[in-house]
């Protein structure tokens, strides 16, 4: 049972990080500053089963627009609605872990 996080920061740069145990809620709320919320219908990254999270109050708060992680978006659904912004995290497992998340 592994869970591999990346997180997809505004300039670009990716961080990858590899785990045995679930990320805490407090661990997420880290990376992104903030309270997390999910980005619907982002569910695979670099061929892999994923959950996204970013800061729910992001835009309200100004970060910075995050290009990479938008358009990895925009590649599964070319009907969003806002681009994403800030710090993004990128969570991939097996789908039964993903459904534990």
């Amino acid at each position: 049972m592994t869970y591999t996080l990346h997180t997809i920061q505004p300039e670009g740069e990716v961080l990858s990080s590899t785990q045995t145990a679930a990320p805490s809620l407090q661990a997420l709320q880290d990376i992104v500053g903030g309270y997390i919320q999910t980005v619907p219908r982002f569910n695979t990254y670099k061929g892999s089963r994923c959950i996204v999270y970013v800061n729910e109050e992001g835009r309200m708060q100004n970060l910075p627009f995050n290009q990479t992680a938008t358009d990895l978006w925009l590649e599964q659904d070319e009907l969003i609605a806002q681009p994403l912004v800030g710090n993004v995290v990128v969570i991939c497992a097996d789908q039964h872990l993903l459904d534990k998340l």
